[in-house]
């Protein structure tokens, strides 16, 4: 293929027309100058050729060298008139989900003057796997791509590389291949969005391919809860975490609390209700209270002690025990 192949980014040429010169510039667009352009099998697959002339009459057309039959793509043509007398003619060949059969050279022509350029695309897939903790053992996650290029894989969660993350990189075990990671003795915090970078490198080009693989995690609670609580109001802040982000709601007794004008339940570092807040204080505010983070592999609850000090004047200060010890449960989805 490579010897009967030219792959041609972008071709200016000027020719003469009835005396008048036509200029043209082709390309595809986006283009991927001596490399390829990869898709995801499923994803949406969209191939657009760009013409700029000053001749508003050329038109284009898109094929492979054995043509586009029974791809079931469909074609748009667009045309903007631009300074300077000239045109930019475009025309997409699109479908919503591609296959490896799509997988081929692409060659934009100027069809009356045959003037061409060609663009490679290869649709891949990738096997992902993953897995929920089962806290204690060991669990793994997968990315195996099937690609017809060289790759190398690297591994990442919240952007920072597996191997810097404290905590974790003593317990990391990485296939030969790096397609495969399993953590040992994994935990609850272990849980979160991981991805696999796929990194292709073809002559001077480079482009990088990303995957999401999910570890789901129970909720548990994080340190650093913080408290603030005066005369007049009482703050509580419950730190959670969890994969997927554990719903919060908050107990005062047996009492589920909800928002109102005294109560409300705000956002902290992304997870809704992880802040509890109440104004205007009264006594009947003191007592037990709970947070009680839940997801569907299962609960986790923090309690608080908010007593009066018994002496409560009207410029006096209330106290409060935050009780270290939680519990956990497991929910058995049946």
């Amino acid at each position: 293929m490579e010897d009967r192949r030219t792959i041609a980014f972008s071709l200016v040429w000027c020719f003469m027309m009835s005396q008048d010169q036509v200029f043209a510039e082709l390309r595809f667009d986006p283009g991927e100058p001596f490399g390829t352009l990869f898709v995801k099998e499923t994803m949406p697959i969209s191939i657009t050729c760009s013409l700029i002339t000053n001749n508003s009459e050329a038109s284009l057309i898109i094929t492979t060298y054995v043509g586009l039959k029974d791809k079931d793509f469909k074609s748009e043509v667009t045309k903007e008139t631009l300074p300077k007398d000239l045109f930019r003619i475009n025309m997409t060949i699109s479908k919503p989900s591609a296959s490896q059969g799509d997988s081929a050279d692409y060659l934009c022509s100027e069809e009356k003057y045959h003037n061409t350029v060609v663009q490679n695309y290869e649709v891949y897939a990738v096997f992902t796997q993953g897995a929920n903790v089962t806290e204690g053992h060991e669990t793994s996650i997968r990315c195996d791509p099937t690609l017809n290029h060289d790759f190398t894989l690297a591994w990442y969660k919240d952007n920072v590389p597996l191997q810097s993350i404290p905590g974790l990189q003593d317990r990391l075990i990485l296939s030969k291949d790096n397609k495969t990671v399993s953590f040992k003795d994994a935990r609850p915090s272990d849980g979160g969005v991981y991805t696999c970078r796929i990194m292709l490198q073809h002559n001077t080009s480079k482009q990088v391919l990303e995957e999401k693989i999910f570890l789901h995690a129970k909720p548990f609670i994080l340190p650093g809860a913080l408290t603030n609580v005066t005369s007049t109001s009482l703050i509580l802040t419950c730190p959670v975490g969890g994969y997927p982000s554990p719903e919060i709601f908050w107990q005062r007794g047996k009492d589920i609390l909800t928002a109102n004008g005294n109560v409300q339940m705000t956002t902290v570092v992304g997870t809704r209700h992880a802040q509890l807040v109440i104004t205007n204080l009264t006594d009947n505010d003191y007592g037990t209270y709970s947070c009680i983070a839940d997801n569907w592999l299962g609960k986790a609850e923090l309690t608080y002690q908010v007593h009066s000090d018994g002496h409560r004047s009207k410029a006096g200060l209330g106290y409060l025990l935050l009780l270290c010890g939680f519990k956990m449960f497991l929910m058995v989805k049946t």
